[in-house]
């Protein structure tokens, strides 16, 4: 994941081709089991990219890493 400096996700990485982002359709926060010894902090996008295709993903912020949300 490529993001700016706002933290924005810019481009994604799919089978070795970058993807450029071209707009952020939806983004929400979700914090969670903030009492227990695995809180859950993250925030989500839906993202429109170059090729047409949408995809959900998420900074986990207490691992300080990207995922990309699958469904089903």
């Amino acid at each position: 994941m490529r993001a700016g400096a706002d933290g924005v996700p810019t481009a994604l990485l799919r089978n070795r081709d970058w993807r450029a982002v071209v707009d952020v359709l939806d983004r929400y926060r979700t914090v969670d089991r903030w009492w227990t010894s695995e809180p859950v902090s993250r925030t989500y996008y839906d993202l429109l990219l170059e090729d047409g295709r949408t995809v959900t993903v998420y900074r986990d912020h207490v691992g300080k890493e990207w995922y990309e949300q699958r469904y089903g």
